[in-house]
């Protein structure tokens, strides 16, 4: 558990590479968050997460949209 104590942000994660990425992230320890703009995804993404024993904070946001980047972190 390399990453235990850290906090990761993935984004696209709700599908592809970003899912796989978000998974081994959380695998490794960390408290994940995920942000895309398909929340239905993310979620999807989440229980996968949880149902590994990880924890995941699902985060919509159009990250095209500058406001929406700084509320998300």
């Amino acid at each position: 558990m390399r990453l235990k104590s850290k906090v990761a942000i993935v984004t696209v994660a709700s599908q592809g590479i970003g899912r796989v990425i978000a998974r081994r992230i959380a695998g490794e320890g960390a408290r994940t968050v995920i942000t895309a703009r398909r929340e239905f995804n993310l979620q999807k993404s989440a229980e996968k997460i949880v149902s590994e024993g990880g924890t995941c904070l699902v985060a919509p946001a159009d990250l095209t949209d500058e406001t929406a980047i700084v509320q998300l972190v």
